[in-house]
């Protein structure tokens, strides 16, 4: 399986004080190098508290991807089918169109 995403790890950036949106960041260590936004989650004042629980899911995406690509590996090794169908299913959500 492949992945075609941008590579981890994520982090919900900071909120803007006066807009209303959270954005995900591609964390880029290599000095000087500029910040990519993966994703903008936006909400109203009223929803910021999900929406932001909203944003760190999607900031975790590449770390859960690659728990269950692990737990994948493992599970199928010991032959427990029910268990490999799911994470199957999970790891094909997130990289097939």
């Amino acid at each position: 399986m492949s992945a075609q995403h941008t590579k981890g790890p994520w982090r919900v950036a900071k909120r803007f004080p006066h807009q209303a949106f959270f954005e995900v960041e591609h964390q880029n260590k290599a000095p000087g190098a500029a910040s990519l936004v993966v994703a903008r989650v936006t909400c109203r004042a009223s929803w910021a508290e999900e929406q932001e629980a909203n944003a760190r899911l999607i900031a975790a995406a590449p770390d859960l991807l690659a728990a269950c690509q692990v737990a994948f590996d493992q599970t199928c090794s010991v032959g427990r089918a029910k268990d490999w169908e799911q994470l199957r299913a999970a790891i094909a959500k997130a990289t097939q169109p």
